[in-house]
């Protein structure tokens, strides 16, 4: 699902949050959405972490801890160009889905910073930043 169509499903739906699985380097650096504005849920839970960008072994236990074991029925997630927040995706609905958690998983296409190709970088046509969408930076 493209940025502007989270954006617009998180505002209207409250049985929604996003999930930002990039790291706390990037989070510092670059800033992350910001969803003041529409007063809907998001959680920082690292994904893979750097330097080495092995995958976080306590993902599952950091999002429930996030959440606090109350999951909405749809989670969005993002990453820099929407490569991790797949995965992180895809394995948090297999978590849920193994505890009978009603909750639907969803990747945000494009991620926070674009698709990385040299031709959509230069344009800076893609994802939630260029899209103009609210961050905190």
């Amino acid at each position: 699902m493209l940025p502007e169509d989270v954006w617009a499903e998180l505002s209207k739906s409250k049985s929604s949050a996003l999930v930002d699985c990039r790291t706390q380097m990037e989070w510092a650096r670059i800033g992350t959405p910001d969803l003041s504005q529409i007063d809907a849920a998001m959680y920082l839970v690292e994904w893979r972490s750097a330097p080495d960008m092995s995958v976080n072994a306590s993902f599952a236990e950091e999002m429930d801890a996030a959440t606090g074991g109350a999951y909405p029925s749809k989670l969005y997630f993002i990453c820099r160009s929407g490569v991790r927040s797949k995965e992180a995706a895809h394995h948090m609905q297999e978590v849920l889905s193994s505890k009978s958690i009603d909750c639907t998983c969803i990747n945000v296409a494009e991620g926070f910073e674009g698709t990385q190709t040299p031709e959509i970088i230069a344009a800076g046509t893609s994802g939630w930043q260029n899209k103009n969408l609210p961050k905190t930076r």
